[in-house]
């Protein structure tokens, strides 16, 4: 009886152990307030932008775009909001908007599944917010409505001086924070709350470039991993300099090797998918100067 009774206890301790072990995992995620389904199982629309704030007017921007399909990437000036832009989008299986550079230190990012009308209506608050001159609550509760209706996405902006604000969404889960960025931090926003990231660059270099080449090529969420372009921007007086580069991930840095590179249409130029090397090494494309308009 002894012995059968052993054995039954070191079943119910086994069985209250991983009852503990669940409790703690589900700990983890109530933070993010929901009750859904939160497998860790990738969808296949799992961008991820990363912000290197250097200081109030030196920043990069990089976007990595994570897909089953290719898709010609499309990076054009224009002028947006009354500012000299840089614009990334694509247009296959419908227009997407992925990164937006203004003049004046502004840059923001979106990621989440092919809905045109939230993509665009995300793209018209970051740009409401850039003509005020201001991240605030209300403008982040806007974005983050529609996040939230994407069911796996983000939104985030970045403004002079550091300023900033995201909203990410997956299956309930929920980030949605305004802040002001300190000189040498950074900011990693997948489409999934639990592994949003945020520290100092330093981690993997002093040179912000190479940092936000391997925050987003060390981002562990995303599995068809494609170009990460990288917008390295100053702001002065009257203009803005920005140098754009690009690389391929596919998974290198973090043992994955799934995704291929897309081409790129660069103010016209055409770069073949081909041609753009492997993380963490970088194609540098060219310089834009984004001038300030007078009124």
């Amino acid at each position: 009886m002894n012995k059968y009774w052993g054995v039954a206890f070191l079943i119910f301790l086994a069985i209250s152990l991983g009852t503990a072990s669940a409790a703690t995992e589900n700990d983890t995620w109530s933070r993010w307030g929901s009750k859904g389904n939160h497998s860790h199982i990738k969808a296949t629309s799992n961008c991820c932008s990363v912000i290197v704030n250097v200081n109030d007017t030196c920043a990069v921007f990089a976007y990595r775009r994570d897909s089953t399909y290719a898709a010609t990437l499309k990076i054009q000036r224009t002028v947006w909001n009354g500012r000299e832009t840089l614009k990334e989008y694509k247009t296959t299986n419908g227009y997407f908007f992925h990164t937006v550079i203004s003049e004046g230190g502004w840059m923001m990012g979106a990621g989440g599944p092919d809905i045109v009308w939230i993509n665009r209506a995300l793209e018209s608050i970051g740009g409401d917010i850039i003509r005020r001159g201001n991240v605030t609550s209300y403008d982040m509760k806007r974005a983050h409505s529609l996040v939230r209706r994407l069911g796996l996405g983000h939104f985030v902006i970045r403004g002079p001086g550091g300023q900033a604000g995201v909203s990410i969404y997956r299956r309930g889960y929920s980030r949605l924070s305004v802040f002001r960025l300190k000189s040498g931090e950074y900011l990693s926003v997948p489409n999934s709350p639990s592994y949003y990231r945020r520290g100092y660059y330093s981690r993997w270099s002093r040179d912000p470039l190479k940092a936000a080449v391997y925050a987003a090529g060390t981002d562990r969420w995303g599995i068809n991993r494609r170009n990460i372009l990288l917008y390295e921007t100053r702001s002065e007086k009257n203009s803005t300099s920005v140098k754009v580069h690009v690389t391929f991930d596919g998974g290198r840095l973090i043992g994955r090797y799934r995704g291929r590179p897309d081409n790129i249409l660069f103010l016209g130029k055409y770069i073949s998918a081909s041609s753009i090397p492997r993380i963490p090494t970088t194609r540098f494309l060219g310089t834009v100067t984004l001038a300030r308009r007078i009124n």
